[in-house]
């Protein structure tokens, strides 16, 4: 199963790259075209992240809530909340380090 999505996700980046290079090559001298179909993808991915911000919001708290649910000492549950919120806290400034170093190589 595992294979089966990892293929399908290579196969989704290939096709995106593929899509995009033909759009641009075919449309970019168009210029009324060129921005419909931006307007389009753009609307398409739109949708696409508002759904996985949908998602991702009760995923996490339902997931914190059944964790502490079944914790069953109340010391251990602030020795674990404590690591969760520095693990967190450290992981957010990586990854916004991390994605200011990317904006200031590519300048996209």
């Amino acid at each position: 199963m595992d294979k089966r999505l990892t293929l399908w996700i290579l196969a989704g980046m290939i096709l995106g790259v593929a899509v995009g290079y033909t759009v641009h090559q075919n449309f970019a001298p168009d210029s009324t075209q060129f921005e419909y179909l931006t307007k389009t993808f753009k609307l398409l991915s739109d949708i696409f992240l508002n759904l996985i911000k949908l998602l991702v919001a009760p995923l996490i708290l339902s997931t914190i809530v059944v964790g502490i649910a079944h914790m069953g000492d109340s010391s251990a549950l602030g020795r674990i909340g404590f690591r969760a919120i520095t693990w967190f806290i450290i992981a957010s400034f990586i990854s916004i380090g991390l994605g200011l170093l990317m904006v200031n190589i590519f300048q996209p």
